[in-house]
């Protein structure tokens, strides 16, 4: 009822600011969108993608048009924010403009208003376009002095202070069955057993980080202690603030294809993806490793060049896969220990790789990944994951 007596009260106001647009439209192209903010993921990725699209533009002038993007972030406090910290800094970027009230008259109006040429949805494809700018362009936002004060008197408080440390993040069903108060069967297929991160903790430590378990919501605390070891959604500590905080200044991330995971490519922090589906994605950013997910028909693993197999490589639904009798088998913890290995041995050559394994990587972006959604998406396999499965991705 509320929702209707405002768009009945706002009715008027559409004609007037359709109005406004076609008088700007003579001069300018306006383009206007909603932050999408239910979700911690698109908040950050769809954003940061339009974002560093503008900033894209403005580093070719010869090719920009004039054009005239604004995103309308809501006010805080808002009830159904994924991330309130996230949001507020959105909000100090020239081309977000914060407000209650066109934020919820857009939200009321937004699909009649998407039928017209100044409103659009942000979106995040995930192809190769999308892939230069993540690896040619700067984070478009930042903390702020205050912040920065902040987040670092935290990190004193959980006893890493000046000391390195990764983050690491498996996904359960438990945030957004908590969040959403509904069964997540047509996600859980990208679930994992936290546990299974155990070895790779306490290799990260012998290595001397400090490592700290991310998300809100957790299903279970992580079966293993020491006193270099946080598991974060279990402490007092748990915020907005320092979910950002703590993945935008680790020494890199080790996750799932997760929306949290997606606040360490919005800062450019170096990212290994483990249990990736569909088999073919990682992500877009900076100094990025992955490690996929394999499938299994009728109990036995099938392999990624097989033709019906292969038409799942941009799938996301996990009931689609499961229709047609696959299922996913999660990374083993030896997997996972193995491209922690090979990712910290990537990042010790800045993100280069060995001239040989180049040669590889890319015989299967150019045959491999040839015509899929990842074309031109150049993240790199680990070495180990490549070497002992790959005769998942050639009939040879």
């Amino acid at each position: 009822m509320k929702i209707l007596a405002f768009k009945l009260s706002t009715i008027f106001l559409i004609p007037i600011c359709l109005a406004i647009l076609y008088i700007v439209r003579v001069k300018y192209r306006v383009r206007i969108a909603l932050l999408n903010v239910n979700r911690i993921g698109h908040l950050a990725i769809n954003t940061e993608v339009t974002l560093r699209e503008i900033r894209s533009k403005a580093l070719h002038p010869e090719r920009a048009c004039k054009e005239r993007v604004i995103l309308v972030a809501p006010s805080l406090p808002y009830h159904n924010a994924s991330n309130s910290q996230l949001i507020k800094m959105f909000s100090r970027h020239k081309n977000v403009y914060k407000s209650w009230f066109f934020y919820r008259f857009i939200s009321v109006w937004y699909k009649f208003l998407l039928k017209t040429p100044f409103f659009f949805l942000t979106s995040h494809a995930m192809d190769g376009r999308e892939y230069k700018w993540f690896n040619d362009i700067e984070p478009t936002i930042e903390f702020n002095l205050d912040e920065i004060d902040k987040g670092n008197s935290v990190l004193n408080k959980i006893g890493i202070g000046s000391n390195k440390y990764v983050c690491i993040f498996q996904r359960d069903s438990n945030f957004l069955r908590t969040k959403e108060s509904k069964g997540q069967e047509d996600r859980n297929c990208r679930d994992a057993n936290i546990n299974t991160m155990i070895p790779s903790i306490k290799y990260l430590i012998e290595k001397g980080y400090y490592v700290i378990r991310v998300g809100a919501h957790a299903e279970k605390k992580v079966s293993y202690k020491n006193k270099m070891f946080i598991d974060y959604p279990f402490t007092k500590y748990l915020s907005d603030f320092n979910d950002i905080y703590f993945i935008a200044n680790s020494s890199f991330l080790v996750g799932a294809t997760s929306g949290i995971c997606d606040v360490a490519t919005l800062f450019d922090v170096p990212r290994l993806v483990v249990n990736s589906i569909p088999f073919g994605h990682s992500t877009i950013g900076k100094k990025t490793m992955f490690i996929p997910k394999k499938l299994s028909k009728k109990g036995s693993i099938v392999p990624f060049f097989d033709k019906h197999t292969k038409s799942l490589i941009e799938e996301f639904s996990c009931d689609v896969v499961k229709k047609k009798g696959y299922n996913y088998i999660d990374n083993t913890e030896d997997e996972i220990l193995d491209a922690v290995k090979d990712f910290i041995q990537y990042l010790s050559f800045d993100g280069i790789l060995e001239s040989d394994y180049l040669a590889d990587m890319n015989i299967y972006f150019n045959s491999y990944l040839n015509n899929t959604l990842y074309d031109s998406v150049k993240v790199p396999l680990c070495p180990s994951w490549y070497y002992d499965n790959y005769k998942l991705y050639y009939d040879a």
